[in-house]
């Protein structure tokens, strides 16, 4: 049973890592708006896939959602601040 959970939630990882540091960058910038809506984004994706799937997949599927969510948040914050990046100079 843990073992399904900690494998559906490890796919998300790299996302939720690479989150952390584009957060980072975003508040280096003085961009406090872009994390906390990606944030808010994720949230809501992440209840709504969480309420989608339970029923199905029971505790997986709410790992399964939260992993999506890692993964599905990472590009808009990449795009935006490189593109924050390149008019600043």
């Amino acid at each position: 049973m843990v073992a399904a959970a900690l494998a559906a939630i490890s796919a998300g990882l790299p996302g939720h890592s690479l989150e952390k540091v584009m957060g980072a960058v975003s508040f280096a910038h003085e961009d406090t708006h872009t994390p906390m809506y990606t944030a808010l984004c994720g949230l809501a994706t992440a209840v709504t896939g969480a309420l989608i799937l339970f029923p199905r997949y029971g505790h997986v599927g709410i790992a399964a959602a939260i992993a999506f969510v890692g993964m599905d948040r990472r590009y808009p914050a990449c795009r935006h601040t490189v593109a924050a990046r390149l008019a600043a100079d």
